[in-house]
């Protein structure tokens, strides 16, 4: 909590492949609190495919997010 309250980061982006254990359980753990400190959080499960443009979208809006907060 601390880290959140004094940090100069805007956001967090988690990536991680499909199956993997550690990923998912720093993303049971890290989400609830960004969520609690109405940080944006984004996740993605990746492959080795390129981005979709789902993907893009929901990054583009993850930055507008960040951009709101910061007026």
């Amino acid at each position: 909590m601390e880290t959140l309250e004094n940090s100069v980061f805007d956001s967090l982006v988690l990536t991680g492949p499909l199956n993997c254990l550690p990923y998912k359980i720093s993303q049971a753990i890290l989400k609830p609190i960004y969520l609690e400190n109405h940080t944006p959080f984004l996740v993605f499960d990746v492959d080795i495919s390129a981005v979709s443009p789902n993907t893009r979208r929901l990054i583009n809006a993850n930055i507008e997010q960040i951009k709101r907060r910061r007026k």
